[in-house]
Protein backbone atom coordinates (compact mmCIF):
# COMPACT_ATOMS: atom_id res chain seq x y z
CA UNK A 1 0.00 0.00 0.00
CA UNK A 2 2.68 2.16 0.72
CA UNK A 3 4.39 1.53 -2.77
CA UNK A 4 1.27 2.24 -4.16
CA UNK A 5 0.95 5.60 -2.57
CA UNK A 6 4.52 6.92 -3.55
CA UNK A 7 3.83 5.78 -7.16
CA UNK A 8 0.78 7.66 -7.11
CA UNK A 9 2.81 10.45 -5.66
CA UNK A 10 3.96 13.64 -8.28
CA UNK A 11 7.36 12.33 -7.12
CA UNK A 12 7.10 9.20 -8.11
CA UNK A 13 5.39 9.46 -11.47
CA UNK A 14 8.71 11.30 -12.21
CA UNK A 15 11.33 9.08 -11.06
CA UNK A 16 9.37 6.38 -13.39
CA UNK A 17 9.63 8.28 -15.97
CA UNK A 18 13.22 9.28 -15.71
CA UNK A 19 13.96 5.39 -15.16
CA UNK A 20 12.18 4.62 -18.43
CA UNK A 21 13.91 7.09 -20.46
CA UNK A 22 17.77 6.12 -19.20
CA UNK A 23 16.97 2.40 -19.75
CA UNK A 24 15.93 2.79 -23.56
CA UNK A 25 18.76 5.38 -24.18
CA UNK A 26 20.83 2.42 -23.15
CA UNK A 27 19.73 -0.20 -25.06
CA UNK A 28 20.23 2.21 -28.10
CA UNK A 29 23.97 3.07 -26.94
CA UNK A 30 24.42 -0.77 -26.40
CA UNK A 31 22.66 -1.37 -30.07
CA UNK A 32 24.39 1.22 -32.21
CA UNK A 33 28.27 2.21 -31.77
CA UNK A 34 29.60 5.38 -30.75
CA UNK A 35 30.54 7.77 -34.07
CA UNK A 36 33.15 10.49 -34.33
CA UNK A 37 30.49 12.59 -34.71
CA UNK A 38 28.33 11.15 -31.62
CA UNK A 39 28.22 12.89 -28.01
CA UNK A 40 31.97 13.51 -26.47
CA UNK A 41 32.70 11.73 -23.30
CA UNK A 42 32.02 12.58 -19.94
CA UNK A 43 34.81 15.27 -18.95
CA UNK A 44 35.64 16.37 -22.32
CA UNK A 45 34.65 18.96 -24.53
CA UNK A 46 32.72 18.29 -27.58
CA UNK A 47 34.88 18.10 -30.84
CA UNK A 48 33.87 19.79 -34.15
CA UNK A 49 31.83 18.16 -36.74
CA UNK A 50 34.38 16.94 -39.80
CA UNK A 51 33.57 17.51 -43.17
CA UNK A 52 31.94 15.35 -44.75
CA UNK A 53 33.78 12.99 -47.36
CA UNK A 54 35.04 9.81 -48.90
CA UNK A 55 36.06 8.72 -45.24
CA UNK A 56 32.78 9.55 -43.99
CA UNK A 57 30.72 8.22 -46.82
CA UNK A 58 32.53 4.73 -46.41
CA UNK A 59 31.64 5.02 -43.02
CA UNK A 60 28.32 5.35 -43.29
CA UNK A 61 27.92 2.26 -45.13
CA UNK A 62 29.28 0.22 -42.91
CA UNK A 63 26.68 -2.20 -41.30
CA UNK A 64 25.36 -1.76 -38.19
CA UNK A 65 27.05 -4.35 -35.86
CA UNK A 66 30.41 -4.51 -37.53
CA UNK A 67 34.03 -3.22 -36.65
CA UNK A 68 35.54 -0.85 -39.31
CA UNK A 69 38.17 -2.99 -41.19
CA UNK A 70 41.98 -1.95 -39.70
CA UNK A 71 43.92 0.61 -41.81
CA UNK A 72 46.44 -1.28 -44.29
CA UNK A 73 50.05 -0.63 -43.17
CA UNK A 74 52.54 0.66 -45.40
CA UNK A 75 54.84 -1.53 -47.56
CA UNK A 76 58.36 -2.31 -46.14
CA UNK A 77 61.23 -0.60 -48.21
CA UNK A 78 64.33 -2.19 -48.44
CA UNK A 79 67.04 -0.29 -50.00
CA UNK A 80 69.45 -1.89 -52.59
CA UNK A 81 73.13 -1.38 -52.80
CA UNK A 82 75.03 -3.26 -55.41
CA UNK A 83 78.50 -3.65 -56.07
CA UNK A 84 79.76 -5.61 -58.94
CA UNK A 85 83.27 -6.75 -58.10
CA UNK A 86 83.90 -8.49 -61.64
CA UNK A 87 82.60 -10.23 -63.87
CA UNK A 88 83.92 -13.54 -64.27
CA UNK A 89 83.30 -14.39 -68.00
CA UNK A 90 81.12 -13.84 -71.33
CA UNK A 91 79.60 -16.10 -73.37
CA UNK A 92 76.97 -15.23 -76.07
CA UNK A 93 76.25 -18.60 -76.14
CA UNK A 94 75.33 -19.28 -72.05
CA UNK A 95 75.69 -15.95 -70.43
CA UNK A 96 77.59 -14.26 -67.98
CA UNK A 97 78.75 -15.19 -64.26
CA UNK A 98 79.27 -11.87 -62.25
CA UNK A 99 80.63 -11.53 -58.89
CA UNK A 100 78.86 -9.57 -57.01
CA UNK A 101 78.31 -7.65 -53.31
CA UNK A 102 74.33 -6.96 -52.41
CA UNK A 103 73.17 -4.99 -49.25
CA UNK A 104 69.91 -4.06 -48.24
CA UNK A 105 68.53 -1.39 -45.39
CA UNK A 106 65.12 -1.13 -44.32
CA UNK A 107 63.56 1.75 -41.99
CA UNK A 108 62.08 -1.11 -39.89
CA UNK A 109 62.77 -4.80 -40.05
CA UNK A 110 63.31 -6.57 -43.22
CA UNK A 111 61.95 -9.71 -42.06
CA UNK A 112 62.53 -12.26 -44.95
CA UNK A 113 63.37 -10.80 -48.37
CA UNK A 114 62.29 -13.53 -50.22
CA UNK A 115 65.18 -12.95 -53.15
CA UNK A 116 64.92 -14.72 -55.86
CA UNK A 117 67.07 -14.31 -59.38
CA UNK A 118 64.88 -13.28 -61.94
CA UNK A 119 67.58 -14.23 -64.92
CA UNK A 120 69.67 -17.23 -63.53
CA UNK A 121 70.43 -18.33 -59.96
CA UNK A 122 72.94 -18.04 -57.72
CA UNK A 123 75.68 -20.67 -57.64
CA UNK A 124 77.50 -19.34 -54.51
CA UNK A 125 75.80 -17.33 -51.48
CA UNK A 126 77.88 -15.96 -48.76
CA UNK A 127 76.03 -13.71 -45.67
CA UNK A 128 78.15 -11.09 -44.54
CA UNK A 129 75.46 -8.94 -42.43
CA UNK A 130 72.59 -10.20 -41.15
CA UNK A 131 70.40 -7.77 -38.69
CA UNK A 132 66.60 -7.57 -38.46
CA UNK A 133 67.47 -3.80 -40.80
CA UNK A 134 70.63 -4.02 -42.44
CA UNK A 135 71.43 -7.74 -44.65
CA UNK A 136 74.23 -7.55 -46.92
CA UNK A 137 75.81 -10.93 -49.33
CA UNK A 138 78.05 -11.84 -52.01
CA UNK A 139 77.04 -13.72 -55.03
CA UNK A 140 77.98 -15.32 -57.54
CA UNK A 141 75.55 -15.38 -60.11
CA UNK A 142 75.01 -17.25 -63.07
CA UNK A 143 73.07 -15.24 -65.19
CA UNK A 144 71.35 -15.06 -68.91
CA UNK A 145 70.40 -12.21 -71.17
CA UNK A 146 68.93 -11.33 -74.17
CA UNK A 147 71.93 -10.84 -76.97
CA UNK A 148 71.75 -8.78 -79.47
CA UNK A 149 74.38 -9.93 -82.14
CA UNK A 150 73.07 -7.83 -85.33
CA UNK A 151 76.34 -5.49 -85.07
CA UNK A 152 78.76 -8.21 -84.56
CA UNK A 153 81.96 -7.79 -84.19
CA UNK A 154 81.09 -4.17 -83.32
CA UNK A 155 78.16 -4.96 -81.21
CA UNK A 156 77.22 -4.16 -77.52
CA UNK A 157 75.65 -6.15 -75.04
CA UNK A 158 73.44 -5.04 -71.83
CA UNK A 159 73.99 -7.34 -68.63
CA UNK A 160 71.25 -7.29 -66.59
CA UNK A 161 70.83 -8.55 -62.87
CA UNK A 162 67.23 -8.99 -61.40
CA UNK A 163 66.40 -9.72 -58.57
CA UNK A 164 62.55 -10.24 -57.50
CA UNK A 165 60.63 -10.86 -53.94
CA UNK A 166 58.54 -13.38 -53.01
CA UNK A 167 56.61 -11.17 -51.15
CA UNK A 168 53.68 -9.19 -52.38
CA UNK A 169 53.97 -6.58 -53.38
CA UNK A 170 51.43 -4.33 -50.88
CA UNK A 171 53.91 -5.23 -48.31
CA UNK A 172 57.21 -4.84 -49.40
CA UNK A 173 58.95 -2.90 -52.38
CA UNK A 174 62.62 -2.40 -53.47
CA UNK A 175 64.35 1.49 -53.42
CA UNK A 176 67.93 1.84 -55.14
CA UNK A 177 70.38 3.70 -53.42
CA UNK A 178 72.27 5.53 -55.65
CA UNK A 179 74.96 7.04 -53.93
CA UNK A 180 75.94 3.30 -52.88
CA UNK A 181 76.31 1.54 -56.19
CA UNK A 182 78.81 1.33 -58.29
CA UNK A 183 80.93 -0.88 -60.32
CA UNK A 184 84.10 -2.11 -59.69
CA UNK A 185 87.37 -2.71 -61.94
CA UNK A 186 86.00 -5.29 -63.91
CA UNK A 187 88.35 -7.58 -66.03
CA UNK A 188 86.13 -8.77 -68.80
CA UNK A 189 88.74 -9.95 -71.59
CA UNK A 190 87.63 -9.68 -74.82
CA UNK A 191 85.24 -6.60 -73.77
CA UNK A 192 85.15 -3.15 -72.54
CA UNK A 193 82.82 -2.24 -69.79
CA UNK A 194 80.70 0.93 -69.48
CA UNK A 195 81.34 2.38 -66.23
CA UNK A 196 77.91 4.04 -66.44
CA UNK A 197 75.27 1.65 -65.03
CA UNK A 198 71.36 2.14 -64.83
CA UNK A 199 69.48 0.59 -61.59
CA UNK A 200 66.01 0.71 -61.28
CA UNK A 201 63.19 -0.50 -58.87
CA UNK A 202 59.65 -1.09 -59.87
CA UNK A 203 56.31 -3.18 -59.19
CA UNK A 204 56.28 -5.96 -61.98
CA UNK A 205 52.61 -6.20 -62.63
CA UNK A 206 51.14 -9.12 -61.67
CA UNK A 207 51.71 -12.66 -64.23
CA UNK A 208 49.49 -15.72 -64.23
CA UNK A 209 52.09 -17.75 -62.05
CA UNK A 210 51.68 -15.43 -58.88
CA UNK A 211 48.63 -13.96 -59.50
CA UNK A 212 50.03 -10.51 -57.97
CA UNK A 213 52.61 -7.70 -58.38
CA UNK A 214 56.22 -8.82 -57.53
CA UNK A 215 58.57 -6.41 -56.32
CA UNK A 216 61.42 -6.22 -58.73
CA UNK A 217 64.86 -4.58 -59.15
CA UNK A 218 67.24 -4.30 -62.00
CA UNK A 219 70.71 -3.51 -62.65
CA UNK A 220 72.70 -3.45 -65.81
CA UNK A 221 75.71 -2.26 -67.64
CA UNK A 222 76.86 -2.14 -71.16
CA UNK A 223 79.48 -4.01 -72.55
CA UNK A 224 81.27 -4.03 -76.11
CA UNK A 225 83.66 -5.34 -78.17
CA UNK A 226 86.64 -2.91 -79.25
CA UNK A 227 86.12 -1.67 -82.23
CA UNK A 228 90.10 -2.22 -83.33
CA UNK A 229 89.89 -6.11 -82.51
CA UNK A 230 87.07 -6.32 -84.49
CA UNK A 231 88.16 -5.26 -87.51
CA UNK A 232 91.89 -6.88 -86.98
CA UNK A 233 89.56 -10.20 -86.44
CA UNK A 234 87.12 -10.04 -88.92
CA UNK A 235 86.86 -7.75 -91.20
CA UNK A 236 90.43 -7.38 -91.97
CA UNK A 237 90.81 -11.07 -93.17
CA UNK A 238 87.83 -11.09 -95.25
CA UNK A 239 89.12 -8.00 -97.38
CA UNK A 240 92.88 -9.18 -97.56
CA UNK A 241 91.06 -12.36 -99.26
CA UNK A 242 89.04 -10.00 -101.35
CA UNK A 243 91.94 -8.27 -102.76
CA UNK A 244 94.10 -11.36 -103.33
CA UNK A 245 91.29 -12.30 -105.47
CA UNK A 246 90.65 -8.89 -107.36
CA UNK A 247 94.58 -9.11 -108.34
CA UNK A 248 92.56 -11.20 -111.17
CA UNK A 249 91.66 -8.39 -112.33
CA UNK A 250 94.88 -6.62 -112.91
CA UNK A 251 95.57 -10.13 -114.85
CA UNK A 252 94.28 -9.88 -118.76
CA UNK A 253 92.54 -12.25 -120.85
CA UNK A 254 95.42 -13.20 -122.30
CA UNK A 255 96.24 -15.05 -118.59
CA UNK A 256 92.73 -16.05 -117.40
CA UNK A 257 93.65 -19.40 -116.34
CA UNK A 258 95.34 -17.43 -114.12
CA UNK A 259 92.55 -14.83 -113.35
CA UNK A 260 90.13 -17.85 -113.05
CA UNK A 261 92.36 -19.32 -110.34
CA UNK A 262 92.75 -15.91 -108.47
CA UNK A 263 88.86 -15.88 -107.76
CA UNK A 264 88.57 -19.88 -107.09
CA UNK A 265 90.89 -19.04 -104.44
CA UNK A 266 89.70 -16.12 -102.89
CA UNK A 267 85.77 -18.16 -103.25
CA UNK A 268 87.49 -20.94 -101.09
CA UNK A 269 89.30 -18.80 -98.63
CA UNK A 270 86.37 -16.83 -97.65
CA UNK A 271 83.55 -19.64 -97.79
CA UNK A 272 86.41 -21.39 -95.43
CA UNK A 273 86.72 -18.14 -93.19
CA UNK A 274 82.67 -17.52 -93.07
CA UNK A 275 82.22 -21.29 -91.32
CA UNK A 276 84.87 -20.56 -89.27
CA UNK A 277 83.32 -17.54 -87.77
CA UNK A 278 79.73 -19.01 -87.70
CA UNK A 279 80.88 -21.58 -85.52
CA UNK A 280 81.95 -19.00 -82.89
CA UNK A 281 78.84 -17.58 -82.31
CA UNK A 282 75.41 -18.89 -81.21
CA UNK A 283 73.08 -20.42 -83.75
CA UNK A 284 71.11 -17.22 -85.21
CA UNK A 285 67.75 -16.75 -87.09
CA UNK A 286 69.11 -13.53 -88.37
CA UNK A 287 72.38 -12.35 -90.16
CA UNK A 288 75.05 -10.29 -88.74
CA UNK A 289 76.91 -7.68 -90.02
CA UNK A 290 80.05 -9.87 -90.33
CA UNK A 291 77.77 -12.37 -91.98
CA UNK A 292 76.62 -9.97 -94.57
CA UNK A 293 79.80 -8.78 -95.43
CA UNK A 294 81.29 -11.96 -95.99
CA UNK A 295 78.17 -12.87 -98.33
CA UNK A 296 78.87 -9.68 -100.25
CA UNK A 297 82.34 -10.33 -100.53
CA UNK A 298 81.51 -13.85 -101.64
CA UNK A 299 79.00 -11.80 -104.02
CA UNK A 300 81.64 -9.84 -105.56
CA UNK A 301 84.21 -13.18 -106.36
CA UNK A 302 81.73 -14.94 -107.52
CA UNK A 303 80.96 -12.13 -110.22
CA UNK A 304 84.96 -12.50 -111.10
CA UNK A 305 84.48 -16.56 -111.53
CA UNK A 306 81.58 -16.09 -113.70
CA UNK A 307 83.61 -13.54 -115.87
CA UNK A 308 86.93 -15.43 -115.92
CA UNK A 309 84.55 -18.42 -117.34
CA UNK A 310 82.95 -16.27 -119.77
CA UNK A 311 86.72 -15.21 -120.77
CA UNK A 312 87.84 -18.36 -121.24
CA UNK A 313 84.93 -19.89 -123.45
CA UNK A 314 85.27 -16.34 -125.61
CA UNK A 315 88.69 -17.42 -126.20
CA UNK A 316 87.85 -21.21 -127.11
CA UNK A 317 85.30 -19.75 -129.64
CA UNK A 318 87.60 -17.33 -131.07
CA UNK A 319 86.12 -14.05 -130.15
CA UNK A 320 89.08 -12.50 -128.27
CA UNK A 321 87.39 -8.89 -128.89
CA UNK A 322 84.42 -9.61 -126.64
CA UNK A 323 86.78 -11.50 -123.91
CA UNK A 324 88.39 -8.28 -123.58
CA UNK A 325 84.77 -6.79 -123.07
CA UNK A 326 83.75 -8.45 -120.25
CA UNK A 327 87.14 -7.98 -118.89
CA UNK A 328 86.80 -4.55 -118.80
CA UNK A 329 83.23 -4.35 -117.86
CA UNK A 330 83.83 -6.81 -114.83
CA UNK A 331 86.45 -4.04 -114.18
CA UNK A 332 83.90 -1.69 -113.10
CA UNK A 333 80.11 -3.65 -112.30
CA UNK A 334 82.50 -5.52 -109.47
CA UNK A 335 83.30 -2.77 -107.22
CA UNK A 336 80.27 -0.74 -107.87
CA UNK A 337 78.54 -3.89 -106.64
CA UNK A 338 80.51 -4.44 -103.88
CA UNK A 339 80.87 -0.47 -102.49
CA UNK A 340 77.27 0.21 -102.72
CA UNK A 341 76.29 -3.26 -101.33
CA UNK A 342 79.03 -2.83 -98.33
CA UNK A 343 77.38 1.21 -97.68
CA UNK A 344 73.62 -0.33 -97.30
CA UNK A 345 75.06 -2.69 -95.01
CA UNK A 346 76.71 -0.45 -92.75
CA UNK A 347 74.15 2.10 -92.72
CA UNK A 348 71.83 -0.76 -91.87
CA UNK A 349 73.11 -1.84 -88.94
CA UNK A 350 75.19 0.95 -87.43
CA UNK A 351 72.52 3.86 -88.62
CA UNK A 352 69.37 3.27 -89.70
CA UNK A 353 66.51 1.18 -89.84
CA UNK A 354 65.26 -1.15 -92.44
CA UNK A 355 61.81 0.97 -92.55
CA UNK A 356 63.54 4.34 -92.13
CA UNK A 357 62.85 5.90 -95.85
CA UNK A 358 66.00 7.43 -95.85
CA UNK A 359 67.34 4.08 -95.72
CA UNK A 360 65.41 3.50 -98.88
CA UNK A 361 66.59 7.13 -100.30
CA UNK A 362 70.05 6.44 -100.29
CA UNK A 363 69.50 2.93 -101.79
CA UNK A 364 67.51 4.70 -104.57
CA UNK A 365 70.56 7.14 -104.91
CA UNK A 366 73.15 4.68 -104.91
CA UNK A 367 71.07 3.04 -107.70
CA UNK A 368 71.09 6.09 -109.59
CA UNK A 369 74.67 6.69 -109.19
CA UNK A 370 75.49 3.58 -110.63
CA UNK A 371 73.55 3.95 -113.71
CA UNK A 372 74.87 6.90 -114.66
CA UNK A 373 78.75 5.70 -113.84
CA UNK A 374 77.78 2.67 -115.88
CA UNK A 375 76.00 4.84 -119.05
CA UNK A 376 78.94 6.61 -118.88
CA UNK A 377 81.31 3.95 -119.10
CA UNK A 378 79.54 2.23 -122.08
CA UNK A 379 80.41 4.55 -124.33
CA UNK A 380 83.91 3.96 -123.88
CA UNK A 381 83.08 0.90 -125.04
CA UNK A 382 82.56 1.73 -128.39
CA UNK A 383 84.92 0.68 -130.62
CA UNK A 384 87.15 3.45 -131.38
CA UNK A 385 88.24 3.88 -127.51
CA UNK A 386 88.38 0.74 -127.34
CA UNK A 387 90.89 -0.36 -130.01
CA UNK A 388 92.82 2.81 -129.03
CA UNK A 389 93.40 1.26 -125.67
CA UNK A 390 94.39 -2.02 -126.63
CA UNK A 391 96.83 -0.27 -129.36
CA UNK A 392 98.12 1.46 -126.18
CA UNK A 393 98.56 -1.75 -124.08
CA UNK A 394 99.61 -4.16 -126.41
CA UNK A 395 102.28 -1.31 -127.73
CA UNK A 396 103.47 -1.00 -124.48
CA UNK A 397 104.38 -4.70 -124.09
CA UNK A 398 105.89 -5.24 -127.79
CA UNK A 399 107.62 -1.55 -128.37
CA UNK A 400 106.65 -2.41 -132.07
CA UNK A 401 104.00 -0.62 -133.85
CA UNK A 402 103.83 -3.44 -136.43
CA UNK A 403 104.04 -6.21 -133.76
CA UNK A 404 100.98 -4.07 -131.97
CA UNK A 405 98.82 -3.30 -134.93
CA UNK A 406 99.06 -7.12 -136.03
CA UNK A 407 98.13 -8.07 -131.99
CA UNK A 408 95.49 -5.51 -131.54
CA UNK A 409 93.74 -6.03 -135.07
CA UNK A 410 93.69 -10.11 -134.30
CA UNK A 411 91.77 -9.18 -130.95
CA UNK A 412 88.71 -7.02 -132.98
CA UNK A 413 88.58 -9.49 -136.17
CA UNK A 414 86.07 -11.35 -135.09
CA UNK A 415 84.13 -7.95 -134.46
CA UNK A 416 81.92 -5.61 -136.83
CA UNK A 417 82.94 -4.36 -139.26
CA UNK A 418 86.29 -6.48 -139.55
CA UNK A 419 84.67 -9.67 -139.12
CA UNK A 420 84.29 -9.73 -143.48
CA UNK A 421 87.58 -9.51 -143.92
CA UNK A 422 90.79 -12.41 -144.87
CA UNK A 423 93.95 -12.59 -143.44
CA UNK A 424 95.35 -10.96 -146.07
CA UNK A 425 93.25 -7.60 -146.03
CA UNK A 426 93.40 -7.56 -142.46
CA UNK A 427 97.40 -7.58 -143.16
CA UNK A 428 97.33 -5.14 -145.83
CA UNK A 429 95.49 -2.69 -143.14
CA UNK A 430 98.34 -3.61 -140.99
CA UNK A 431 100.55 -2.38 -144.02
CA UNK A 432 98.90 0.31 -144.77
CA UNK A 433 98.54 2.24 -140.91
CA UNK A 434 101.74 1.10 -139.59
CA UNK A 435 104.31 3.46 -140.87
CA UNK A 436 101.64 6.16 -139.49
CA UNK A 437 103.13 8.26 -136.72
CA UNK A 438 100.00 7.35 -135.13
CA UNK A 439 98.25 3.77 -136.74
CA UNK A 440 95.32 3.74 -134.37
CA UNK A 441 94.03 6.29 -136.46
CA UNK A 442 92.10 3.15 -138.40
CA UNK A 443 90.32 2.78 -135.20
CA UNK A 444 88.43 6.39 -136.78
CA UNK A 445 87.60 4.15 -139.87
CA UNK A 446 86.72 1.66 -138.41
CA UNK A 447 84.02 3.39 -136.06
CA UNK A 448 82.97 5.18 -138.77
CA UNK A 449 82.22 1.95 -140.93
CA UNK A 450 80.47 0.22 -137.70
CA UNK A 451 78.17 3.11 -137.36
CA UNK A 452 77.56 3.29 -141.33
CA UNK A 453 77.09 -1.05 -141.44
CA UNK A 454 79.01 -1.34 -144.00
CA UNK A 455 82.84 -2.57 -144.52
CA UNK A 456 83.27 -1.84 -148.29
CA UNK A 457 85.79 0.78 -147.56
CA UNK A 458 87.95 -1.12 -145.48
CA UNK A 459 88.55 -2.80 -149.22
CA UNK A 460 89.51 -0.24 -151.14
CA UNK A 461 92.75 -0.44 -150.39
CA UNK A 462 93.66 2.23 -152.83
CA UNK A 463 91.67 5.01 -151.27
CA UNK A 464 92.91 3.36 -147.60
CA UNK A 465 96.58 4.46 -148.82
CA UNK A 466 96.16 7.47 -150.66
CA UNK A 467 94.26 8.87 -147.16
CA UNK A 468 97.63 7.25 -145.24
CA UNK A 469 99.94 9.10 -147.76
CA UNK A 470 97.92 12.58 -147.47
CA UNK A 471 98.46 12.20 -143.06
CA UNK A 472 101.78 11.05 -143.98
CA UNK A 473 102.68 14.11 -145.94
CA UNK A 474 100.52 16.57 -143.48
CA UNK A 475 103.05 15.44 -140.97
CA UNK A 476 106.28 15.77 -142.98
CA UNK A 477 105.36 19.48 -144.74
CA UNK A 478 106.75 22.12 -141.72
CA UNK A 479 104.10 24.45 -140.42
CA UNK A 480 105.23 28.11 -142.27
CA UNK A 481 106.88 30.27 -139.62
CA UNK A 482 105.87 33.69 -141.31
CA UNK A 483 103.63 35.59 -143.82
CA UNK A 484 106.14 35.12 -146.45
CA UNK A 485 106.14 31.63 -146.24
CA UNK A 486 102.63 30.85 -145.72
CA UNK A 487 101.96 33.69 -148.91
CA UNK A 488 104.64 31.15 -150.83
CA UNK A 489 103.12 27.78 -149.88
CA UNK A 490 99.76 29.04 -150.99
Amino acid sequence: MERLRVINSGAGRHLLIISTVAILFGCLLAAQPVSAQGVAPTGAAPTSAAPAGPASAAASTVPAGVAPAPATPAPVTAVVRVFLHDILKFDAATGFTADVFLGFGCPTDCGDLGLVVDNGRATSREVLLDTPQRKAYRMELALTDQIDLHRYPFDVQKLTITLLSSRPGHEFQFAVDHAGTRVGNVRLQGWQVDPEWHAEALMAPADEFSGRPRPTYRFSIDVQRPYLAGFFKVLLPGLAILLIGSLGLVVGPDERMKRFDLFNAAFLGTVLFQLSLLSSLPPLSYLTFADRFLLINLLSIILGVVSSVMIIMAFKSGKKARAWAIHEWSMVVMPLVWLSSQSLNFLTVHMLDMTDPLLWAVAVGEAVLSAAILLWYSRRMHLKPRFRSAYRRTLEQTRSPKEALTLTLDIFASNPPLHVLSRQELDALRDIFEPLPDPAILADILQDAQSAKDSSALRDLSALRQFAAHLRGQRETPAPTDIHQEQHAA
